[in-house]
């Protein structure tokens, strides 16, 4: 038989790690919190964390919460989301990934250096969240 070996650093990358402890701490104390979109993508892992009281929601159930706790995944969120989180009073536990953050704070200063003569090219899969809060750095 063939052994098979697990590299030990297998697993979550370490920004969807922090989200989901930062879940984990937060259902310790109260009874649940709303996540914006699925906080990853592994649907044990998912399930573990809705039996603790993980509540996944979409943009559209977002826009309608009040004075609520909401967590914002690793992939991030364009600007728009915060911008609805103030007006609506929700208190954001913001778990998106440092990596991301830095990647979302060059994208927007490079359009705003650009002054209409370039462009910022993304790669990634059109509908994939972390993609589409990439281009709402510069969107809407």
């Amino acid at each position: 038989m063939i052994p098979i070996e697990i590299d030990n650093d297998a697993g979550f990358c370490f920004g969807v790690t922090d989200a989901i402890k930062a879940a984990e701490d937060y259902l310790k104390t109260h009874d649940y919190l709303f996540c914006l979109g699925e906080i990853v993508h592994n649907e044990n892992e998912l399930q573990r964390l809705i039996a603790m009281g993980l509540k996944i929601i979409s943009h559209e159930e977002f826009k309608q919460l009040h004075n609520e706790t909401v967590l914002i995944r690793a992939h991030g969120e364009p600007k728009e989301t915060y911008e609805i989180a103030k007006k609506n009073h929700l208190h954001l536990l913001d778990m998106t990934c440092p990596i991301v953050k830095k990647l979302q704070r060059r994208i927007f200063d490079t359009y705003n250096q650009l002054e209409n003569k370039g462009m910022i090219i993304i790669y990634g899969k059109k509908n994939h969240p972390e993609v589409i809060g990439l281009k709402g750095q510069v969107q809407g």
